[in-house]
């Protein structure tokens, strides 16, 4: 998995949505140890009933190229094209160190 760049951890969330690896998802959604409740968070944030139909537009998206990355100081906001009524997501990234990580 590679977490030393925004567009590392795009290409990684993109493959971790399409074999559904929870373990993967929630290392990308936060920094350091994951611990047990970690897995049920990123079923719940990325695979849940409520949030699917959103990533699953997100990564079709990502797929497609229809994204953009402005990096700052903070971190990085991903601006993704999702077409229709939709329009754009933003996601936000963190960094902490020399890893970027998904933001809340």
């Amino acid at each position: 998995m590679d977490r030393r760049t925004p567009q590392g951890v795009l290409g990684a969330t993109l493959s971790a949505l399409a074999a559904r690896d929870l373990a993967t998802l929630a290392s990308l959604a936060r920094p350091g140890p994951l611990t047990v409740d970690d897995a049920e968070e990123a079923r719940r944030r990325f695979l849940g009933p409520a949030t699917r139909r959103y990533w699953q537009r997100v990564a079709a998206a990502l797929g497609a190229g229809r994204y953009v990355v402005d990096e700052d100081e903070a971190g990085a906001w991903v601006r993704v094209d999702v077409g229709g009524a939709a329009g754009t997501y933003r996601l936000r990234l963190r960094r902490k160190g020399a890893q970027w990580f998904l933001a809340d």
